[in-house]
């Protein structure tokens, strides 16, 4: 077959099965945006030409790093676009992962609805809103002011309104006859894929999986849904199990499947195995849905002699998170989502309290990934029931149904805050959340204030003597925060900047080992919380700053984050993940530092050598109840290095050194991107840290110099500039363009020598491989190579495998699973048009006889 030939042939392929599979549109680029009100706004023959161009996610204004006036008001977004004429007789999905807080949608100049709640997603049907062959408009008007009627309610310290549209927008367009949403069916226990699974210490282990079909075709359809799980390595583990149904005209119907798994590979903090559930509905032969469901096998329980995993009892060492960024609020794309887990699991947190509202999908999917289990929580504060008590318990009972469907599949998810936090809810509004709890998914532990009777586990905060509660507690227990509001209340000395220096961080440690001796001297409790893991903002005129974080708001660690590493088993290693034996010396190493030395370690013992003198070689503090309780040495001077080095049975496994800084002498650039790709997707943020260093490459912890930073390449940067390095490290936000390229980063001072580091966006080249979990196939051979440019993708196999496949069939999936296109590759290059609107990571995936091998693909929506 000769190229043209080819291309032809794949051309039409394409369309063809386009026809009949779903896609998965992200709708975040091209978006107009203006900031206040704008009457008529709604309407298609609306001039914005003058509004700003952005891509999602987006934040109404660019907020100051630390500061109480953020934007409350009206603001509007506009996205104009064309339908694909595959869009032809499919349905057509909006689904909004939030939009802060009151959402009035049009479409082509009618309305949709209007949404309530600033954290919830929500799914609408535009099917019939749609018009091919012209352009559609979609509009949307923002108001963030707070409201008496639903959650959060009333501005309190733990909730910032940032406007905007400030997580993923997504087109799904289907088939008539397809897999549902369980956001969009609302459904009580019910709606899309919902999988669980039996006792996973038994074995063979069995998978239920529910899967809810609609037909909405005036014809009645005769379709089998297909239901395959998947191990890591994309191998099929449980026999296919297929289901013949017989769907009435715009009918329904579920579909009940069980799969049988042995020994499988169960999901834990310290092994996060993640199976795929690939569900699959056909009607006539041909598959016209197709979506996959990442799941983990795991069986939990939470009773008074503590919490367990697979029957294993594990201490619930967790931290409170807030969202919000720097500069950009509450706008943080998915890297960014990643980054909080994995700084999270990278402190030695197996846990996670996601306060106090429906946190980023992306954000779960990363603690499913790296293994921590977390708690879901609802918004408010008890204040909400003063105002409108009919309306508040409407509305927050709506937010319980969602939360679980929203992360019913995900094995991270362990614990539902289904009462507001800190509260004691009224009684009849309690009964209700745990009734609409155990309907949407039977069996599973809500939890709350030990104030609220009849839920399954009580979370006291440290304040509310938690500990005195919950000696005489029936009821499992966990505290759900300590180590910041009991030192001090607002003037906390748990609060600290790293800027504030050396003693203040030491005094935040003091406060968290007295707090976790506390918790871990109570044999009965499960686990406990940190207030906080990260430095965030508030609204809030006193507590204007809130730095009880380990980590603070730049994403940069503390003295504390390193006390919290510690704890974590020296035989814990993750890939991906520091982990393992560590050591730290909890020292600025100043003049004016401490000649009590703390160190921190999860190894036996720790030597500690300054100079080539050996301080000493000793165990852990005595007298505490820590797994790995802190070292603690004395120098007689402050001069030269410290180096630390733990040992495990007599052999370093970790070190750590630090040495006494000279004056300020040059700037080192890092770009934190979390080991992610920085995507030229228009929103992408990675995190730009400016070291001002001596001579010798050492930070100078005191230094304070104001750093400008430039940017050349595709990419600008977010923030206030010049800025001020505190505690010797400037830091700044850089967003990617919509375009592939390299940005360099430059950082300058007064008197110093400049820096400079450069990133790589868009990712338009790569080799296919199994390196994406929910990808099928084995591990790559023979080096398939692709290649994106503009709406094509190069796919080139080389001439030894076509040898044995003169055939292969290349499919382009999003990482859900519906499938983009398909294609029949022959010869050794072969380029094909992708359909337009694809934007992000997709999977590709290339079949030959019985290999198959995967990749990540990013495509910039062409």
């Amino acid at each position: 077959m000769d190229l043209k030939l080819t291309l032809f042939f794949i051309f039409i392929f394409g369309l063809a099965l386009g026809s009949h599979a779903g896609q998965d549109i992200r709708f975040n680029d091209n978006w107009k945006f203006f900031l206040g009100d704008a009457s008529g706004a709604q309407a298609t023959s609306f001039s914005d030409g003058s509004w700003a161009g952005v891509c999602l996610p987006h934040t109404a204004r660019i907020e100051l790093t630390i500061g109480p006036d953020y934007y409350l008001g009206i603001c509007w977004y506009r996205k104009s676009f064309t339908p694909d004429a595959l869009w032809n007789g499919k349905k057509v999905f909006l689904e909004i992962e939030a939009a802060m807080q009151t959402a009035d949608i049009y479409m082509n100049g009618a309305k949709l609805t209007t949404h309530i709640g600033g954290y919830k997603p929500f799914v609408l049907d535009i099917t019939d809103k749609v018009t091919q062959g012209q352009t559609n408009v979609l509009a949307i008007r923002l108001n963030n002011n707070y409201s008496a009627s639903f959650g959060p309610g009333i501005p309190v310290p733990d909730f910032d309104y940032f406007g905007g549209l400030y997580r993923n927008v997504t087109l799904h367009v289907t088939d008539k006859l397809h897999i549902t949403s369980a956001l969009f069916e609302n459904i009580p226990g019910g709606g899309g894929i919902f999988v669980t699974n039996s006792n996973a210490t038994s074995n063979p282990v069995t998978v239920q999986v529910k899967t809810h079909v609609r037909n909405e075709n005036a014809a009645a359809k005769s379709c089998v849904v297909k239901t395959t799980l998947l191990d890591p390595s994309g191998q099929e583990v449980a026999a296919n199990t297929s289901v013949a149904q017989n769907m009435t005209a715009n009918g329904d119907a579920v579909v009940t499947q069980s799969l049988s798994v042995n020994s499988p590979s169960l999901w834990s903090p310290d092994s996060p195995t993640l199976y795929v559930v690939r569900s699959q509905v056909s009607d006539g032969g041909q598959v016209v849905d197709e979506q996959n469901t990442s799941i983990g096998i795991r069986t939990i329980k939470f009773d008074r002699t503590g919490f367990q995993i697979n029957g294993k009892k594990l201490y619930l060492h967790g931290a409170n998170r807030h969202q919000d960024y720097p500069y950009i609020g509450n706008a943080v794309p998915n890297s960014g989502q990643y980054r909080d887990a994995l700084r999270l699991k990278e402190a030695g947190f197996n846990f996670v309290r996601m306060s106090h509202y429906v946190q980023s999908i992306a954000f779960v999917d990363a603690c499913d990934r790296l293994g921590i289990v977390s708690m879901a929580c609802v918004p408010g504060w008890w204040t909400l029931w003063d105002s409108d008590p009919a309306g508040m318990q409407t509305n927050t009972l709506l937010d319980v149904r969602i939360l679980i469907r929203y992360y019913r599949n995900h094995p991270s998810v362990v614990l539902w805050e289904v009462v507001h936090n800190e509260s004691k809810d009224p009684a009849s509004y309690t009964s209700a959340a745990k009734s609409a709890a155990n309907e949407e998914y039977p069996g599973i532990y809500t939890c709350g204030e030990n104030t609220n009777p009849g839920i399954d586990v009580s979370t006291p905060t440290e304040q509310a003597n938690g500990r005195t509660s919950g000696v005489s507690e029936s009821r499992p227990v966990v505290i759900s925060e300590y180590g910041d509001w009991s030192y001090g209340g607002r003037t906390s000395t748990s609060r600290v900047l790293r800027g504030d220096g050396e003693a203040k961080m030491l005094t935040q440690v003091d406060n968290h080992v007295t707090s976790m001796n506390a918790d871990k001297a109570l044999s009965w409790l499960c686990g406990d919380a940190l207030w906080s893991a990260f430095d965030y903002q508030t609204k809030y005129a006193v507590m204007w700053h809130l730095s009880s974080g380990c980590i603070d708001i730049f994403r940069l660690p503390k003295f504390s984050y390193y006390l919290h590493q510690s704890q974590r088993s020296p035989s814990v290693v993750i890939p991906g993940v520091s982990s393992g034996p560590m050591v730290f010396i909890a020292s600025n190493w100043t003049n004016q530092s401490s000649k009590t030395i703390t160190v921190f370690s999860n190894c036996e013992k720790v030597t500690l050598t300054q100079g080539t003198t050996v301080i000493g070689t000793q165990s852990p503090d005595g007298g505490s109840k820590l797994d790995h309780p802190p070292f603690t040495f004395t120098v007689a001077s402050i001069a030269g290095t410290l180096k630390a080095e733990g040992l495990i049975s007599g052999t370093v496994t970790a070190t750590h050194q630090i040495a006494l800084a000279g004056s300020p002498n040059k700037l080192s650039v890092t770009i934190d991107r979390a080991n992610q790709p920085l995507l030229a997707d228009g929103a992408d943020i990675a995190i730009v840290h400016a070291s001002v260093l001596d001579a010798a490459g050492t930070v100078a912890p005191a230094a304070g110099n104001s750093v400008s930073f430039s940017v050349s390449g595709p990419g600008t940067v977010v923030g206030n500039n010049p800025v001020a390095a505190e505690a010797g490290i400037a830091s700044i936000l850089l967003r990617a363009g919509t375009s592939a390229g390299t940005i360099s980063v430059t950082a300058s001072a007064t008197g110093l020598t400049s820096g400079n580091a450069s990133v790589a966006t868009g990712l338009t080249t790569g080799t296919l491989g199994n390196r994406e979990k929910q990808a099928v196939g084995n591990r790559a051979r023979g080096g398939f190579e692709w290649i994106v440019s503009g709406n094509k993708l190069i796919v080139k196999t080389p001439a030894s495998a076509m040898s044995a496949h003169p055939f292969f069939t290349f499919t382009l999936c999003t990482v859900q699973g519906r499938r983009i296109g398909e294609w029949t590759l022959s010869g050794n290059k072969n380029m094909l048009t992708i359909p337009k609107g694809p934007h992000g990571i997709y999977i590709g995936q290339l079949h030959g006889g019985t290999q198959t091998y995967a990749a990540k693909i990013p495509l910039n929506g062409v």
